[in-house]
Order: structure tokens, then sequence, then C-alpha cells
């Protein structure tokens, strides 16, 4: 899966005249049935950009710069993206990466490839992080873009296998996958989960964008409508439309509405969506899928996570959900959550999906803590002990195959290794609740008949 982001640096690239191809390495590889090596003995540019935001990308990302620069030694090898800015006096250091875009991309980037392409020295740094001779010029923060330029469609169509993309998921590009995107909405957010590296203060510090802007719900529709013509089913917001406010969300249902487009849509909601809200995406949208994450079963620990709703809002939103395909997610290693407290989860989901035949739990993921996440920047504060510290460790987290292999802090009243084995715990009851209706409902949702 690929950060959206890469399609608006490559829409803007060809705005400015490049020739510009993305290439997912691991679709291309499968659909090939080839190494990876092979596919980028392939490729031929003077710029390879790769993309380092989320850091589950870190050792792929990390391998990739490697191997370009090996194969093709006179191009400029360039990474960008928030784990990117996070680690990148790290990366200066790597001897494979020839300059890191600091936070959101479109200006940085344009500049250093109109800089590589002519072989000469950007007069204008910022944003950029670049080797220049033997030395490497720290440029600072660009300020973020304006969102009124960015576009992301154009970038699909740019890319290899643009259509089997959008049958890809996290398990691969799969034939039977319903096609489908995730349309940016806007950047930055309103909040500050202390879990999450795109909260207000992670994002800010990773782009300097200080609030969150949103796009044009016009623009985003027309993308919307443009992949739609190459098959598209399924749009997923990036941002849960109820924290972009009722007049967009009415603006982008009208613009939808007034195309024509039959689409299902996805997104997942920050607290607990707003029954005006689902009803009036239930008349412009062919079924929904929303995603909720009441994360503990536990109220205090949820509000100091700041998850702000209880459990007794929660019931009432589910029910209020009847006829909306509800996906619930829950996570384990927040601080506060104790042994005891966790084992109350299997029972607590077993009864959020309790007669309700259209809501869905899914078992336990492994949680790594974002870098940029409150509880990374301020351990102390949230009682926290960090293991993961540097690019090297994630990258590292990023190979592994047992869940304690992705744990990458300790909470006051859990330990790693405990936090791993509740988690295989907990999921073993999971998979015992009885939910049968909503897994043939999330099939038919995403898979054609």
């Amino acid at each position: 899966m690929m950060p959206v982001g890469v399609f608006s640096l490559a829409s803007r690239l060809l705005e400015e005249g490049f020739d510009v191809e993305v290439v997912n390495i691991p679709l291309e590889a499968q659909l090939a049935g080839a190494r990876y090596a092979d596919v980028l003995k392939g490729l031929e540019a003077e710029v390879y950009a790769v993309s380092l935001n989320w850091f589950v990308h870190a050792d792929g990302a990390l391998e990739t710069a490697k191997l370009v620069k090996l194969l093709n030694p006179s191009a400029k090898v360039v990474v960008g993206g928030m784990t990117a800015t996070v680690f990148a006096e790290e990366l200066a250091g790597s001897g494979y990466v020839d300059a890191i875009v600091l936070g959101e991309g479109e200006e940085a980037l344009t500049t250093y490839v109109k800089y590589a392409v002519k072989g000469v020295q950007p007069a204008d740094r910022r944003g950029l992080y670049a080797r220049e001779g033997r030395k490497w010029v720290h440029g600072g923060m660009r300020e973020p873009p304006s969102l009124a330029r960015a576009k992301y469609a154009d970038g699909v169509l740019a890319m290899r296998h643009a259509l089997e993309y959008l049958k890809t998921g996290i398990l691969g590009f799969m034939p039977a996958q319903q096609p489908h995107f995730w349309f940016a909405a806007a950047r930055g957010c309103l909040f500050d989960c202390i879990y999450c590296g795109g909260s207000r203060e992670g994002y800010r510090l990773a782009t300097g964008r200080a609030s969150m802007a949103v796009r044009d719900p016009a623009a985003v529709a027309e993308e919307m409508a443009q992949l739609s013509g190459m098959g598209l089913r399924i749009a997923r917001l990036t941002h849960d439309p109820q924290m972009l406010g009722d007049r967009w969300w009415r603006k982008l249902f009208e613009e939808v509405r007034e195309r024509g487009l039959d689409l299902k849509l996805y997104w997942e909601s920050h607290r607990l969506p707003a029954p005006n809200l689902v009803r009036e995406a239930s008349k412009t949208f062919a079924s929904l899928d929303v995603a909720v994450s009441p994360e503990t079963a536990s109220e205090e620990v949820r509000f100091r996570a700041r998850r702000c709703f209880t459990n007794a809002a929660l019931f009432k939103a589910l029910d209020a959900l009847k006829g909306v395909l509800v996906e619930l997610f829950f996570l384990l290693g927040l601080p506060g959550e104790t042994a005891e407290s966790a084992r109350l989860i299997p029972r607590f989901a077993s009864k959020l999906v309790e007669g309700r035949s259209y809501a869905a739990v899914y078992p336990l993921i492994p949680y790594t803590i974002d870098p940029n996440c409150p509880m990374a920047l301020h351990p102390e504060r949230y009682g926290v002990r960090l293991i993961f510290r540097s690019l090297k460790d994630y990258a590292k987290a990023a190979r592994g195959r047992r869940p304690e292999d992705f744990i990458g802090h300790e909470t006051r009243e859990l330990s790693r290794r405990q936090i791993a084995t509740l988690i295989e715990e907990l999921n073993r009851e999971i998979s015992k609740i009885p939910q049968s209706e909503a897994s043939m409902m999330k099939l038919e949702f995403e898979e054609k008949p």
C-alpha cells in the first residue's frame, strides 16, 4: 500500500513538465513473478524518489534506495515522507541517499528534481536536506503548501499497472478485489490521540503544518469521477468527514450525486458517526463501511488516549448504524491498560456485535509506536519506555515475524513481552465470537460476486 501523497508528488512533477512514472515495486514483482532487484534493473531515470512515509516501509525503502544506487550510481536518490523527515540525520549517514525531502514535499521535490536534471545547486533549499559535494546542507522546513493545487488522480494515471493497484491491499494484488482508492480529503488533524503519528502534534513535527488544511470537496469528487472511469468501486476517505464539518461533507455528497457516481464509501470514524452524516451518506453511496476504534474496553484508558466517548455512547451509536457495515478495532499497549483490563476486551467486543449482524470485530494487530506520536515524543508524561529509537530499529521491526518483534515500547503496566502474549491470548478469544454474517457483508463490500 502506498501513501496517497506519492500521487500528489507525481502529479505536481507532471504539471511541471517532467516525465514521471510511479512504480510500486512489490506489485510489479508479484505480477511478474520476479525479484525486486529485477524490477529495479528495468527502471531508468535521472532521479529515483523513494517513499518512506510510514515506518512499516522502513526496511523496504532503505533496501530499495540501496539497490537503486548500486544499479545506477550516477542517478540521484531522494527519500521523503514523515518517517524520512523524523530520521533525516540517520538517512543522511546511510551512504546511498543524495537528498531527503522534509515534510510535505511537492515544492521541495520539484525544486530538487530541477536541480538534479540541470546539474546545478538549487537556490531555494527549504524543505531539503541534501548532499552538496562531500557535505550535507539542511535547508530547514518549508512552509506547507496550499492544497488548492493538490492533485492525485493524474499521478495514478502515471502509474504502471494502475488498475491492478486499485485492486491491491495489504496482502497484495487480489484479482477479485473491487477497485478502491484512498482520496485525500485534508492534511493534518484536529486531535491529539496519543498513539498516532498523524496527530496534531505529530503531524506538525513532521511537516510544519500547525493546523488541519481541507481540500475543496468538488476537487475530491472530480477525482472520484476520474478514477470511476477506470472501474473504481470503493472510495476511501483519508479523514473522517465529520471532522471536516457538515458544510464540507454535504458539498462532497452533492458533488458525487451531480456526477452520477455509483460508488461505495469507507471512512474511519475519529469519534462516533453522527446519525445525520450516516443518513446523508446512505442516500449518496451504494453502501457504507465505517471503521470505529474503541481501542479498549476501559473508558479510563480510552479517555487517557484522547478517544473521548463512553461505552454507553458506543452502544447507542452502533444501534443507529444498522444497515452500515461497521468494522471494530482494538489496540493493546496504551498507558493505563493492565492485563486485567485488557482481558475484558473479548467479552466487550462480543457484546458490541451481539445482535448486530452488520458489525464485525477484527483481531488485534501488534501496535508499533509511531516515532512522532505524543507517546513517543513525551514518554515520561505517559509512562512509556521507548524500545525503538532509530530508523534501524524500525527497519528491523519491519522484518519481524513474531508479534513481539513489532512492539517498540513498554508501559508502566505491561512489558513488551506481556503485550505480545496478551495479543495472542485475546485474539484466540476474539476468534470464538460468532460474526459470520458480518464477515459475509465485508466480503460483499470488497469483492465482486
